[in-house]
């Protein structure tokens, strides 16, 4: 396990272990840290916390390798200037990408390829947050200043 915390365009990262009698401990010597080219707004795990994805101030989705601390892929379209947006990994073997945006549509982007996949509109105001079910890689669910929150499934792959 490991801790990250963010500061202005800084990324820090600490191991976690569990000491003797269970508490958990950072292992200081350790710490590893990266630099965005822009303020981070918010930042969000893969399930396998191996990767994070942070919103940027360039109106971006960046995915980092948290041990390799190397830039994974990009994402960009929506719009996030005057509030926090959070984006989530998502989907089989957290292979989307999500965010919500402030022209009031939720993006879905390929992980790996960083294509565009859908912009999917619903909301009258900004999507602010975006989460994924744990139960159902189809499933999630977006929260707006239109006070709303919805429930959205994507179709299960064809099979062929």
């Amino acid at each position: 396990a490991r801790l990250l915390a963010v500061s202005g365009c800084t990324v820090r990262s600490c191991p976690l272990t569990a000491g003797s009698d269970g508490t958990p401990r950072m292992v200081t010597e350790d710490v590893h840290s990266w630099d965005e080219t822009d303020a981070i707004s918010s930042l969000a795990l893969s399930r396998d916390s191996r990767a994070v994805l942070l919103n940027v101030g360039s109106q971006e989705v960046h995915a980092w390798d948290v041990d390799g601390r190397r830039r994974l892929g990009s994402y960009s379209g929506h719009r996030q200037g005057r509030f926090v947006i959070r984006s989530a990994f998502g989907g089989k073997h957290d292979g989307l990408v999500l965010s919500g945006s402030e022209d009031t549509q939720v993006y879905v982007w390929h992980r790996h390829s960083g294509a565009l996949l859908r912009v999917l509109p619903g909301h009258s105001c900004a999507v602010n947050s975006v989460s994924w079910s744990p139960a159902s890689p189809h499933l999630f669910a977006s929260a707006s200043d239109d006070h709303t929150v919805r429930i959205w499934g994507l179709p299960p792959p064809s099979v062929s």
